[in-house]
């Protein structure tokens, strides 16, 4: 009776560790793309491993900008700081800096992880992880370390916190429930097929640490002996210590640490290391262990661990398998419990997935058509598990018509009221496997719809992530746009739509990075683009490209439009003169020449003989930014004396013709004094200066009487002499 109530508390108490060593799994929070999870193993155990799983995932383009996640870690579960770093396990697109770990301020520790936006596709929706394990401090109760501990993480793009995750597990500490006997390992655990099963790292045994505890609660037996059988593909290996504080010998006998364990009153423990005292009770192979301890008394307990190493021919993970590590504990040679742990190889932490959506058809000319979707989910890295669901809501004008390919996947379901077409993974997708799903829809003939536009989600560590858009364009004909040498396509340029009258049709059609533009569904007629704007850095061309629209046109026409970048042009010319050589030497030493641009003045030149009268101006910009040529003119500044003539660039200066200096006329003489004088002129002078008379003159000789001027002074003394008298008369007093 005895044994078999031993025997049902032994499996209640195996069932009990083992919920309890289930790991609690976090999700970013619904909505957040990209989005960012954190997971950690729970419960962690004083000094046992604590392994940290960071999920980053989004939709097509959404890592485009270089960003960081930050990793939150409460700075008394950690044992060693260094392990944050040398713990870290990552892969592309993931990176760190040599200085990765620092500390906040405020009690914890941040890792900052980076990743490069050159290692991701954009155009897929993904998924990525990354794995940290480093040693649990030593902690005996929860004054130091709390019951319940949380982690969280940030994911950081170009300085903006756009997601963040919180989780929180449960600790234990170093003492336990006495049990009478169990089997556990520290290393990281998943949850596959509704089991909880635990990791091997390939590389470092001592890390596939197991625990064996024997007689916590304090029985005494005859013969005690502990046998441990591992399973194929591991093998024994040295590990490190559960109980660092441990006094005695700490060596290794045959890969194996051996402690005794004493309880004090309040239930703590103590241990040391007794492994030699054991040395010649210790029995190993490759695959199993044995160590007889002989009589126990009821105040003996004890710990046995040790490591495994994961065997070269046992690598593979489907080869490997689900392997159970098997333990009994036995009296005289009896099985009083048995604890047994399941072990894989596959490791999630590394998980990377992505769902890429792909169309039959980019183009075509009528909006009644079928197109055929395709949506291919792939794992690059760890597991995408059975009843993962895809979605692809489709737009509007555009309805589901039938599964072509869902091998790998259940049949459709489609919501018609929000147009949703949804198919279920019906297995597992381990590393390196994909499933695709090939689907028909209908465009119902919507004349307003120019193009469609689909993407395809599914579901991935709590957030809905979405794959790249697919685009099938609706267009009677396009247009692209080239650079004339090199032929690379040019974005940014704008043009018009018009009609065979002229009248616009459509306007500010700008083509894309593709140099392409759309002309959507047009009536039959003639048509043509017309360039309005120039890409940035060409020439504007308002050449019309014309095309002919048809009835019942089933295939879009394919136009292509050149253009160039503005070439320096030079002005010159020459000025010549018309002034019979400087004859006159008028000619000035130099003149001047103004260039316009547009109409406004940019330069001038001074020219001379020195110049041969020539001016030039080099390396003119031909055309504008917006691709408008530019309307160079010149001017010549007014010259003195000269007429300009203008032929083009070219100058004629003519000389202004000399007009005659005419001379003065002499004034009229005033008419003498005395009317009745004669009119015959005085001559005066000597006889040399007398002008020579001809023959036949008649000279008038002066007269040299003067008896004129005698009767002339007598008058006026007269009429003198009588206004006196008569004035003296009147005023008589």
């Amino acid at each position: 009776m005895r044994k078999v109530l031993n025997t049902v508390l032994a499996m209640l108490l195996v069932i009990a560790c083992g919920i309890g060593l289930m790991s609690v799994h976090a999700s970013a929070k619904a909505g957040d793309d990209p989005g960012v999870s954190i997971s950690a193993n729970s419960p962690i155990q004083s000094n046992g491993n604590v392994d940290l799983t960071v999920t980053v995932a989004g939709s097509a383009g959404k890592f485009k900008k270089p960003g960081e996640i930050r990793v939150v870690i409460p700075k008394t579960i950690v044992a060693d700081q260094k392990q944050l770093q040398t713990g870290l396990r990552i892969d592309q697109p993931f990176y760190v800096s040599d200085n990765a770990v620092s500390d906040d301020g405020k009690g914890h520790f941040v890792l900052t992880v980076n990743y490069d936006p050159s290692q991701i596709n954009q155009q897929a929706a993904n998924g990525y992880t990354f794995a940290l394990r480093f040693r649990a401090s030593y902690f005996e109760n929860n004054s130091t370390v709390p019951e319940q501990i949380s982690f969280s993480d940030a994911l950081v793009i170009n300085g903006t916190t756009v997601s963040t995750d919180q989780t929180t597990v449960n600790t234990v500490p170093s003492k336990s429930d006495h049990p009478a006997f169990t089997k556990f390992t520290n290393a990281p655990g998943t949850s596959v097929g509704g089991e909880f099963k635990y990791v091997m790292n390939t590389t470092n045994p001592s890390e596939n640490n197991f625990v064996l505890i024997v007689n916590y609660n304090e029985q005494s037996y005859s013969d005690l002996t502990v046998v441990d059988q591992l399973p194929k593909g591991l093998s024994l290996a040295d590990s490190y210590s559960v109980f660092p504080d441990a006094t005695g010998n700490d060596a290794d006998i045959k890969h194996l640490k051996i402690y005794r364990v004493t309880f004090d009153a309040k239930g703590n423990k103590h241990a040391k290391y007794v492994t030699d005292q054991f040395a010649n009770d210790i029995t190993v192979t490759d695959k199993s262990l044995s160590v007889h301890f002989g009589r126990v008394e009821s105040d003996e307990s004890y710990v046995i661990s040790y490591g495994a190493s994961v065997d070269d021919d046992y690598l593979d993970t489907n080869k490997f398998g689900t392997e159970y590590n098997h333990a009994e504990m036995r009296e005289n040679d009896n099985t009083l419990y048995e604890a047994k742990v399941p072990l894989i190889l596959s490791d999630t932490n590394f998980q990377k997935n992505y769902l890429l959506k792909t169309v039959d058809k980019t183009q075509i000319a009528s909006e009644t058509a079928t197109l055929q979707y395709g949506l291919d989910l792939e794992s690059r890295e760890g597991v995408i598990p059975a009843g993962t669901v895809i979605k692809d809501s489709l737009p509007e004008g555009v309805t589901f018509s039938k599964t072509v390919q869902n091998t790998d996947y259940s049949e459709a379901t489609f919501d018609k009221s929000t147009r949703t077409v949804s198919y279920v993974l019906k297995h597992d997708l381990n590393s390196g496997q994909n499933a695709k799903v090939v689907f028909d829809v209908q465009l119902v003939g919507d004349d307003s719809v120019d193009k469609v536009v689909n993407k395809a989600s599914y579901t991935y560590a709590g957030s809905t992530i979405f794959s790249n858009d697919v685009t099938t364009f609706i267009d009677s004909a396009l247009l692209h746009k080239v650079d004339e040498t090199t032929g690379n396509p040019l974005a940014g340029a704008v043009f018009k739509l018009v009609d065979a009258k002229g009248r616009t049709v459509k306007e500010n059609l700008t083509t894309d990075e593709s140099g392409t533009i759309h002309s959507g569904v047009l009536r039959p007629g003639d048509y043509a683009f017309i360039e309005t704007k120039a890409p940035t850095g060409y020439v504007l061309d308002t050449t019309p490209v014309r095309f002919t629209v048809v009835d019942g046109q089933l295939v879009t026409l394919d136009l292509t439009m050149f253009n160039h970048q503005p070439r320096n042009i030079s002005v010159s010319g020459q000025r010549t003169w018309q002034d019979q050589n400087n004859l006159m030497n008028t000619r000035p030493d130099t003149t001047t020449v103004d260039l316009y641009r547009d109409g406004q003045k940019i330069d001038s030149q001074r020219v001379s003989a020195a110049t041969q009268w020539q001016y030039h101006f080099d390396n003119l910009p031909g055309a504008a930014d917006n691709g408008t040529p530019y309307d160079y003119t010149v001017r010549e500044e007014k010259v003195a004396g000269y007429t300009t003539e203008q032929n083009g660039y070219n100058f004629t200066n003519v000389l202004n013709p000399i007009e005659p200096i005419v001379p003065n006329q002499p004034n009229k003489p005033d008419a003498p004094a005395n009317s009745e004088q004669s009119e015959t002129p005085m001559l005066t002078g000597n006889a040399t200066s007398q002008p020579t008379l001809s023959p036949n003159s008649k000279v008038n000789l002066p007269d040299t009487s003067a008896k004129s001027s005698f009767w002339l002074t007598s008058l006026l003394l007269s009429v003198i002499i009588s206004v006196g008298v008569g004035l003296s008369i009147k005023y008589k007093p």
